[in-house]
């Protein structure tokens, strides 16, 4: 991402009104010129909540979240897991603080901590950094549980009987790589009476954005999140994550302003424009690059392009964690999963 970034050409300070607390708000911005094919640039402003004395304080990003942290609240108590799964998911946790492995909590848990919706589901989900994942795997299995690396490429998995913990290092197209970063604006809460930190907004938003398989789309989840704390969302930091990958961004952002169009103001109105802008410029530029990046958002929707029709695989780009061998190995599980795949009828 920091090589698509030329330098910065200054700073200055823009009023962005109409945000969701009701009055007019100042956000500073950033101009970064970013290049593009052929001889055309386009300035793009950064928007960053909460920096530099602008914007809500930092200790009031989640004050609106009181009532989901409620819910959630309740959700701890009314789990009702076994008493099994419970000493499962305490004891994992319990050795992950006891040996500093860092971690944080995602799925169904992290999601109910800023919508207030839930889902039951069948596992938890920790989130390591990659460099932890071994180390992780080696101290469960001396402590006489069964590891597996499920996919290499981004997921493992802890198995304690009937119940297990899935840990996430990765999406599964190769790319959100977990590190150091996602600790930065981490959520502290507390599950089954132990402390622990969630993933942050941007994050959540930026995995779930590339999950829009034909039998799993995350877009209502992004959806709630925006309508549940799009004020405490960190708007230059999910741009920066999505880097090149800006326009699947846009789309959910649309998407967003279509489902609320009652919320539409609450997404920044210089963001929107200057994705827009974008938009506009590239569409006067052809790319040569023949690439299918469909298989970033499915790994069965897109195989008849990048299989039959000579289109290169986005998965197998240097900035992602597969290989041709991780390829075919998520693809073989297709199978298993039993998800319908297209066929060329050419």
């Amino acid at each position: 991402m920091g090589n698509e970034r030329a330098a910065m050409s200054g700073r200055f300070n823009m009023t962005v009104s109409r945000v969701a607390v009701g009055k007019a708000a100042s956000f500073p911005t950033t101009q970064i010129r970013e290049a593009l094919p052929g001889s055309y640039q386009l300035p793009l402003q950064c928007l960053t909540p909460g920096v530099g004395g602008h914007g809500p304080p930092r200790q009031r990003l989640y004050a609106r979240n009181r009532r989901t942290r409620r819910v959630f609240k309740r959700v701890n108590e009314s789990l009702k897991l076994d008493a099994a799964s419970e000493r499962f998911y305490r004891r994992a946790m319990h050795l992950l603080r006891e040996h500093e492995i860092p971690f944080l909590l995602g799925g169904a848990y992290a999601l109910c901590v800023y919508t207030g919706l839930t889902r039951h589901t069948k596992d938890i989900d920790f989130f390591l950094r990659t460099s932890d994942v071994d180390r992780t795997l080696a101290l469960f299995e001396q402590h006489g549980f069964l590891v597996e690396k499920t996919f290499p490429h981004w997921l493992a998995k802890i198995h304690c009987g009937e119940n297990f913990a899935d840990l996430i290092y990765a999406s599964g197209n190769g790319l959100c790589e977990v590190d150091g970063s996602w600790f930065e604006r981490a959520q502290a809460e507390e599950f089954l009476g132990q402390p622990v930190k969630v993933l942050a907004p941007e994050e959540i938003i930026w995995m779930k954005g590339f999950v829009q398989e034909r039998e799993r789309f995350d877009g209502a989840d992004i959806v709630h999140l925006i309508q549940s704390c799009a004020e405490g969302i960190d708007w230059n930091r999910l741009r920066d994550r999505f880097g090149r990958d800006w326009r699947v961004l846009y789309g959910h952002l649309v998407f967003f302003g279509y489902v609320f169009p009652s919320e539409r103001h609450r997404v920044p109105l210089q963001l929107l424009r200057e994705m827009g802008q974008r938009l506009e410029m590239e569409g006067i530029t052809q790319s040569a690059e023949k690439i299918c990046r469909g298989t970033l958002l499915s790994r069965a929707q897109y195989l008849p392009d990048v299989n039959e029709r000579g289109y290169r695989d986005a998965r197998l780009e240097p900035r992602t964690t597969m290989d041709k061998g991780d390829v075919a190995y998520w693809t073989a599980a297709i199978d298993e999963e039993k998800v319908d795949v297209p066929a060329s009828c050419e």
